[in-house]
């Protein structure tokens, strides 16, 4: 996704599917079937830390991150969401949110560095877009 300057760097691209965009941000979901994994990544050229965001940009992706932990909280009931900033392989700005869940297959360890496994089909794909999408609600347009 793109807004004029603005470009998703390949790998992010690669490893996701476009869900929604926000006022600051384009919200990916991760092609893993296992678990509601999310990417929030501020629609900025040339940010790859928290801190080069602008203050105003700041703080409307901490009220996005809110927004949307609230959302996987609500329809997922994790035991964790687990949020990360890690960007040692992709340099641009991006924030893993995770509904994490005693059973899942990554439990207690961390899920970034673990072989992801894409969906089987569309529709197993469709149905975790879609539990996504009401997680991600108040982002979602009225109607």
């Amino acid at each position: 996704m793109t807004d004029g300057t603005f470009s998703l760097h390949e790998r992010l691209i690669k490893a996701t599917r476009p869900l929604l965009q926000t006022e600051l941000s384009d919200i990916l979901m991760m092609e893993e079937r296992r678990i509601p994994w999310l990417l929030l990544v501020p629609r900025r050229e040339g940010v790859e830390e928290f801190h080069h965001l602008s203050a105003d940009d700041r703080q409307i992706f901490i009220e996005e991150i809110a927004a949307i932990t609230s959302g996987l909280e609500k329809e997922f009931n994790p035991v964790r969401i687990n949020v990360g900033d890690l960007g040692n392989i992709v340099g641009q700005m991006h924030l893993h949110l995770v509904a994490r869940q005693t059973d899942d297959p990554f439990w207690p360890k961390v899920v970034w560095s673990r072989e992801r496994e894409p969906f089987r089909n569309d529709e197993e794909a469709e149905s975790m877009r879609q539990r996504l999408m009401r997680a991600c609600g108040s982002f979602l347009p009225p109607g």
